[in-house]
């Protein structure tokens, strides 16, 4: 976990380190009432990868698995609330069940991080986890308040509201040309944030665009780029524990799960052997076994 030659330095106090240390300051944590703790990265990147949720306190490890147990063993999970949303019609109930909004919350300085670790297809046609990191994404709290909104025009003359959490957000990303380092994305560090995750299979350069007069316009690279380190904070902005979407399960697919996640510690050879056993259920991966085995 080193900088590349002629990237920016690294802020070393925010590259984590011992991630997957046994015993170490950071858990690996997993979801008991499901098989995978963070769906919707698996099956974005198509089981490409896997992705372990880690968990960090300023007090150790000790403090996390506390911490955890507690969220547990918290019995009043969901309560009754008002249906104050903008978009309510007459139609919908009066009262909505909703997360309470009691749940205990870790402390302020506490970390979360999802690692992407790459998987290989061996000689054999099976699929086997590496140690090769892809990406570290990390958050660090520094205040459980609502975010503030930020209203700013963006490329194409837009005016959007953009959440700003009381959180600060990093990523690490390899660089191939590097010989695998991992450098550290810029604050302001623009890329074409869509293209696997979340992208709906959606070909922003084939797409068509036409204007007010239905004449069609040619597509401008830098306008479907956006700054990487805000996308993060577009599925992660309520205060504290409402935005760690691997506990809420607010965005996992299917939808239907149990929420809220049922948080333990786990190792992370498990984490992977779910992970390849999700891609192995896939119409993909037979689709593929199939043309292996007429091959060989």
């Amino acid at each position: 976990m080193t900088k590349g030659k002629g990237f920016p330095d690294v802020d070393l106090p925010d590259l984590p380190h011992g991630l997957f240390q046994t015993n170490g300051e950071w858990v690996l944590v997993h979801d008991n009432k499901d098989v995978l703790t963070a769906p919707t990265h698996v099956s974005q990147f198509n089981g490409h990868s896997v992705f372990c949720v880690m968990l960090h306190l300023p007090d150790g490890r000790q403090a996390a698995i506390s911490y955890l147990d507690k969220l547990r063993l918290f019995e009043h999970v969901w309560i009754y609330q008002t249906n104050t949303s903008p978009f309510a019609t007459t139609n919908e109930p009066h009262e909505v069940l909703t997360l309470n909004p009691d749940l205990p919350q870790f402390p302020t300085n506490t970390e979360w991080a999802i690692v992407r670790q790459m998987c290989v297809i061996d000689t054999d046609g099976n699929i086997q986890p590496t140690s090769i990191t892809e990406s570290i994404q990390m958050r660090r709290y520094f205040a459980f308040t609502p975010p503030t909104v930020l209203i700013v025009t963006n490329s194409n003359g837009f005016v959007v509201p953009v959440p700003i959490p009381p959180q600060n957000v990093y990523e690490f990303q390899m660089n191939r040309r590097q010989n695998g380092a991992l450098r550290e994305i810029g604050k302001d560090e623009r890329d074409f944030n869509s293209v696997h995750f979340m992208g709906m299979g959606i070909d922003l350069f084939e797409s068509s665009f036409r204007n007010s007069a239905n004449d069609q316009q040619s597509r401008d690279s830098t306008r479907l780029q956006s700054v990487t380190l805000h996308t993060c904070l577009e599925c992660h902005s309520p205060p504290g524990i409402f935005s760690v979407n691997s506990y809420t399960r607010s965005l996992s697919i299917p939808s239907s799960l149990q929420r809220p996640a049922g948080l333990t510690p786990r190792d992370i050879k498990r984490e992977a052997t779910d992970a390849i056993i999700w891609k192995q259920q896939q119409f993909d991966w037979g689709l593929l076994q199939g043309l292996w085995r007429q091959e060989n």
